[in-house]
């Protein structure tokens, strides 16, 4: 009960239905059972029950994994992908994540704030975003294609139309490479 597990234990007994939940396992005591001495843990559990011929609940085993380990691990890329995000976010440079077929996968603050006036649900595609008016081919010029034929940092330069005046932006495209040594951005 001091874990809050009693509903899906009981749910068990009663509907005769198996049940996974995991749960953050303090150290407490439990009727004459003291676990006041054990370390907190995560534990991810599994009751399984074993049901008669009549149908009726005959015992009902229950295995418990501790999973505290790979819930620090998760926590612990949950923090480091929050703070590189946060890197990028804050930097004063726009950075987009482009995929193989051109799509915007993600844009960070300052590339937002430069290209705010495009509906960037509606054009989701580089060439079309990022000029004004929209490209309908990929520019000639691009350092992205480039990079995502050969998987080598590329760069040129553009002159933008953007409203009423041109901004010249430094285009620089480095490759995201996967664990097979493939460019998959």
């Amino acid at each position: 009960e001091m874990q809050g597990v009693m509903p899906m234990v009981m749910a068990v007994f009663e509907n005769h239905e198996p049940a996974s939940f995991s749960i953050p396992w303090k150290a407490a005591k439990a009727g004459d059972v003291n676990f006041e001495n054990a370390r907190d843990l995560y534990i991810d559990v599994s009751i399984f029950p074993i049901v008669s011929a009549e149908g009726e609940l005959t015992n009902a085993v229950c295995q418990w994994v501790d999973i505290t380990e790979q819930k620090k691990a998760e926590e612990s890329l949950r923090e480091s992908h929050e703070k590189f995000k946060s890197i990028v976010d804050n930097i004063g440079i726009g950075v987009a994540l482009i995929s193989p077929a051109m799509e915007i996968l993600e844009m960070n603050h300052q590339m937002r704030e430069w290209f705010s006036e495009h509906d960037l649900d509606k054009r989701p595609i580089c060439y079309r975003t990022f000029n004004n008016p929209p490209r309908e081919e990929i520019c000639e010029y691009c350092p992205t294609c480039k990079t995502l034929e050969d998987g080598k940092v590329h760069e040129d330069t553009t002159a933008t139309p953007q409203g009423d005046k041109t901004r010249n932006y430094r285009v620089v495209s480095s490759p995201l490479i996967n664990s097979q040594g493939e460019v998959t951005a």
